[in-house]
């Protein structure tokens, strides 16, 4: 039994995504609390209101796809609703004001037409002795 267990945990170990303990998700250098509303870096914290973490929590299980806002509007307000895209919209840019707020590296893109994504942005720094051209 308990190498079957074992086999389970290194089985989690492999998949890609978001891990999952105890009501937290991470990605990139965030991680949000479900249970308690809070959005976390290693040096900060803030505190979101319940709409906002279950945004950012729709966003984070759905990282690396492009979120329409009709799709977020049915899946966070249900269908029949009188939210509007400009709900979605202020609770965006509530959710980017937070992020920047903790130093996050994690960004919300707004793909224009299409809905919202969210990325993980790595800085890399370049030698500046070898100048690079982009075509």
């Amino acid at each position: 039994m308990p190498e079957v267990l074992m086999a389970r945990v290194r089985a989690l170990g492999r998949r890609k995504g978001s891990i999952i303990m105890d009501n937290i998700l991470c990605f990139g250098d965030i991680e949000l609390n479900i249970s308690n509303l809070i959005l976390s870096t290693e040096t900060s914290k803030i505190n979101l209101r319940r709409r906002e973490c279950e945004l950012l929590d729709f966003l984070f299980l759905r990282k690396g796809m492009i979120s329409p806002k009709e799709t977020i509007i049915e899946k966070l307000w249900s269908f029949d609703s009188k939210a509007s895209a400009n709900h979605v919209e202020v609770y965006i840019s509530f959710l980017r004001k937070k992020l920047s707020n903790i130093n996050s590296k994690v960004t919300i893109d707004t793909i224009r037409g299409a809905g919202y994504e969210l990325k993980y942005i790595l800085y890399i720094s370049f030698n500046r002795q070898y100048p690079c051209r982009f075509f």
